[in-house]
């Protein structure tokens, strides 16, 4: 189920229920800070975000947290 309100003339909020986002990629930390950042800015939501990164840069764990807030 997708959720919406139009409060935002721009962009939208957009939230997708019952949908997880897998993330998957080893040290592309900026291309995955411009997919995070670009998720924020488009106010597109999921219930949750799973980055694999196979451990690839304790960096990437920064944007998670950031993420999250």
């Amino acid at each position: 189920m997708v959720t919406t309100t139009t409060t935002d003339k721009t962009h939208t909020p957009l939230h997708i229920n019952d949908l997880t986002l897998m993330i998957t990629h080893f040290n592309r930390t900026q291309s995955l800070r411009r997919l995070l950042s670009t998720l924020k800015n488009y106010r597109i939501s999921f219930d949750e975000i799973i980055v694999s990164d196979g451990g690839s840069n304790p960096e990437n764990l920064q944007l998670q947290c950031q993420q999250n807030k």
